[in-house]
């Protein structure tokens, strides 16, 4: 028979192993006793403070058809929900805050390209600066070709929208052509066919904007998980005087679960292969609902154990609370956090660790021209 001491807790099998996650240093003890005598063995679990303080957290918060679905229109304000970050107060980004039980230090959205639109919205970029938080802005060539970027013909746009760029002046991440070692967007298209032609059109692009003073655009390289089938990164990198921070997406959208672990390790391991002194952003992550309490417990595990404990270099990540549709309407992602009361629950509980950054006014008054800073 055997006997634990110390810092054990819970019921203890009689063979096999426990698993144990003490906070801070403990010592584990256990006293066996046979027809020989007894014996005594200890171990000492050394818990050191994380070299992470704090993340960056925040979300794709989307209004319609999001929270028009959950809770009608209109909102409390009186408007249609709106996607984050408009619909001023008492809209989408109130009531997602509310949710969570904490202010976000990244709101997502998305804006069209110089060439489509060489104007920089500052205003609206001002609105989430005004609540403590950063942008986050997905720009993307569309269906351009990238050959046509890396050669120049939209220089002439480029330059008039980095120019805007500088004028605002705040720093804020832009999130160029993500997800390009898959092909479901044209750009991953082109740099399945071509990756060189990626990394050229990628680092004229960066070029121009810096050329002409926009040094407050910090640089977001952001591939999908590896898959079969997907475009190496090394060979779509471009280059670490080109790239501020690396980037995954990723979800748990499979036919059954799958664990955040599972999901993100081999990836995790071949992103800091290519950029090891990167600082990596989850740009976009979530998971379906698969029966009572799955979804929260992945919220959980993923909050409170895989990401402070065992993915240190990620220092931002991003919930795509967007109940979207792949196939037209006829069946919706659950993947908000509002999808049930326990994945809330559960979201809500996590990110009020003081490992999850809360907005604050200290992120409006960043230094104009600068990168943004580590968390």
């Amino acid at each position: 028979s055997c006997t634990a001491s110390g810092a054990w807790s819970g019921s203890l099998a009689t063979s096999g192993t426990k698993a144990v996650s003490p906070t801070s240093t403990a010592t584990y003890s256990l006293t066996c006793t046979g027809s020989g005598g007894s014996a005594t063995a200890s171990t000492v679990v050394t818990v050191t403070s994380s070299t992470n303080s704090s993340i960056y957290w925040g979300a794709w918060i989307d209004g319609d058809p999001t929270y028009a679905f959950y809770y009608g229109n209109p909102a409390p304000n009186g408007q249609n929900w709106m996607d984050a970050p408009w619909g001023n107060t008492g809209n989408t980004w109130d009531r997602y805050e509310q949710n969570t039980g904490k202010k976000v230090t990244i709101d997502h959205y998305g804006q069209p390209n110089p060439w489509n639109q060489t104007t920089f919205y500052g205003s609206t970029a001002n609105i989430i600066t005004n609540r403590g938080a950063i942008p986050l802005i997905d720009m993307s060539s569309q269906t351009t070709p990238l050959t046509d970027i890396a050669n120049g013909v939209y220089d002439s746009q480029i330059k008039t929208w980095a120019a805007n760029v500088k004028a605002w002046g705040k720093p804020f991440f832009l999130r160029w052509d993500w997800e390009m070692n898959g092909t479901w967007f044209n750009w991953g298209a082109q740099a399945k066919n071509s990756p060189s032609e990626y990394v050229k059109s990628w680092q004229h692009f960066h070029d121009v904007v810096t050329a002409a003073g926009a040094t407050n655009v910090t640089w977001v390289w952001c591939p999908n998980l590896d898959f079969s089938g997907s475009t190496s990164l090394s060979s779509l990198y471009p280059g670490d005087s080109y790239v501020d921070w690396t980037c995954l997406d990723g979800y748990n959208k499979g036919s059954t679960s799958n664990s955040f672990n599972n999901l993100y390790s081999q990836s995790y391991k071949d992103l800091l292969a290519v950029a090891p002194t990167k600082p990596i952003m989850i740009g976009e992550v979530s998971s379906l609902e698969y029966g009572s309490g799955v979804k929260a417990n992945w919220i959980t595990d993923m909050l409170s154990t895989q990401l402070p404990n065992n993915f240190p270099k990620i220092k931002a990540v991003v919930w795509f609370n967007w109940r979207n549709s792949d196939n037209g309407g006829v069946t919706w992602n659950s993947f908000p956090i509002e999808s049930s009361p326990g994945s809330q629950a559960a979201f809500k509980a996590g990110i009020a660790s003081g490992y999850y950054k809360a907005g604050n006014s200290t992120l409006t008054n960043l230094p104009l021209l600068t990168k943004v800073p580590m968390p």
